[in-house]
């Protein structure tokens, strides 16, 4: 029993080890040890741009480390008898000193082999969306926007950020998930995002006084159009060949139809249309249309929004308002 537990060898991590640190915070790592006189520790400094290009995959204590020499190797030895085991702290002020880095970290003695990754620094991505795609930032661990030396590599593509350091990504026709390396000087992260569908709304708000609907008055008619890209406010410059039409039909089931093409889309605006009301209307649709290119596409798509003015339920009555105006 005495020889069993004299035999018993250990070489473990304690559980309050951490794996990231910050640039100047003291990197260790705390150790439990039993019955194993001589240790090595081996340092590997990884490469993250190739090992991510070679096989898009995170990086973890388990890598594959066959054919890479340790960039720095050192070998403990210990007194202490079999039976007793110990805790022990191992500091790494070469590590320390950088500012950014994945390290995996090595021990082993007597047939018991032990790993941890250190990460120095981080990488990430913020987000938001614009007219024709979504733009990217890098955003590394004090919380600073990347400008120089960085990169967006996806689908076999190194990009380039723009003059204000983002990333420009076009909307595209169906949703796409990525798996991105995020590249600044010689440290890299892999990171996942979703390339949003390329999506267009178009809506409109229509006012009108009702005291105005009657025969021989000018009507005003106005407008309030809204585009939306992927669910965003978006320029309404970018619809092309804007126009209101109006058709009327009357009790006899005469339709009319009137076209107001000198239009101008813009939110600082309403769009303002006067009209000679006709006799004995039953209803009235106003129409505001234009067109908008898609992603990918050669040929605009037209848009189109309809407002309903039913004037059934005034049959019988002199005037057409509101009691409440």
């Amino acid at each position: 029993m005495l020889n069993t537990i004299n035999d018993k060898r250990i070489l473990k991590f304690c559980q309050t080890n951490k794996s990231k640190f910050e640039h100047g915070e003291e990197v260790s790592l705390k150790l439990i040890i039993k019955n194993i006189p001589t240790l090595t520790i081996n340092i590997f400094q990884i490469d993250p741009i190739n090992y991510f290009r070679k096989t898009n995959q995170a990086i973890s204590a388990k890598i594959n480390l066959d054919g890479l020499l340790p960039a720095k190797q050192l070998t403990e030895t210990f007194n202490h008898p079999p039976m007793i085991e110990f805790a022990k702290v191992f500091s790494f002020p070469e590590i320390q000193e950088k500012q950014r880095g994945i390290y995996i970290i090595e021990f082993i003695g007597a047939g018991l082999s032990s790993r941890a990754m250190v990460r120095k620094g981080a990488l990430t991505l913020i987000q938001q969306q614009s007219d024709t795609g979504i733009i990217l930032h890098v955003i590394n661990e004090e919380k600073q926007i990347c400008h120089e030396e960085t990169t967006l590599i996806f689908d076999n593509t190194v990009n380039k950020p723009n003059e204000t350091g983002g990333f420009l990504i076009p909307y595209g026709k169906d949703p796409k998930s990525i798996n991105a390396i995020v590249t600044h000087g010689d440290f890299a992260e892999i990171i996942s995002f979703v390339i949003p569908k390329f999506t267009s709304s178009f809506d409109a708000t229509l006012l009108f006084n009702e005291e105005s609907l009657f025969t021989g008055a000018i009507t005003e008619f106005i407008l309030q159009p809204k585009l939306f890209i992927c669910g965003k406010l978006a320029p309404l410059s970018l619809i092309t060949d804007p126009k209101v039409s109006i058709k009327v039909v009357n009790d006899k089931g005469i339709v009319k139809n009137t076209d107001f093409d000198k239009i101008k889309l813009c939110y600082q605006e309403d769009v303002s249309i006067k009209y000679l009301f006709p006799s004995k209307i039953k209803r009235i649709t106003i129409t505001l249309s234009g067109k908008i290119l898609d992603k990918d596409s050669t040929e605009p798509r037209d848009l189109k929004v309809e407002k309903y003015i039913d004037l059934d339920s005034f049959e019988n009555q002199e005037t057409y308002y509101n009691t409440y105006l």
